[in-house]
């Protein structure tokens, strides 16, 4: 099957009614509870779930070919998640012009949280190499960079 084919179907099966041949819009904020109380399977605010993230979420792990997919509203807010998912203690590595908003959330939140991490030039692979430990849980990579523009060797790193 085609990749648009794919993603076609992706959607659909995540489209939850039926009746609809194109899945709608869901701009509701908030979604009404039964006499039965909030369920796990429930939709509850959109703000933590909706049919179109859910959806969407399909969309990108069948176009990617992933056991799963994750959506958030911004970069930051992916990038915590990824950082959160790491112990205190654990060791990461990321490029010294990293996006303002990712440097200043590992300095000022994950480390002292207990994340440990080294800035270095993801450009210069040799560098990099010698921040590599026993602790190293992950290396963040941003290629082109943001602000310098530099091109990191994805593959051999």
């Amino acid at each position: 099957m085609h990749k648009v084919t794919q993603a076609i179907h992706a959607s659909m099966e995540e489209a939850g009614d039926n009746s609809a041949i194109v899945p709608p819009v869901h701009r509701s904020t908030i979604y009404e509870i039964d006499e039965r109380g909030h369920q796990e399977e429930n939709w509850h605010y959109t703000r933590l779930g909706n049919p179109n993230r859910k959806q969407w979420e399909r969309v990108l792990s069948t176009m990617e070919e992933g056991a799963g997919a994750a959506a958030f509203s911004s970069g930051v807010a992916a990038a915590s998640a990824v950082f959160q998912s790491l112990n205190p203690g654990d060791h990461v590595i990321i490029p010294d012009d990293v996006y303002a908003g990712n440097r200043e959330l590992v300095k000022q939140i994950m480390k002292p949280w207990g994340l440990q991490a080294d800035f270095v030039n993801m450009s210069d692979t040799d560098e990099l190499e010698t921040c590599i430990n026993d602790q190293t849980k992950l290396i963040w990579i941003e290629t082109p960079s943001n602000p310098l523009m530099r091109i990191s060797d994805i593959e051999k790193i």
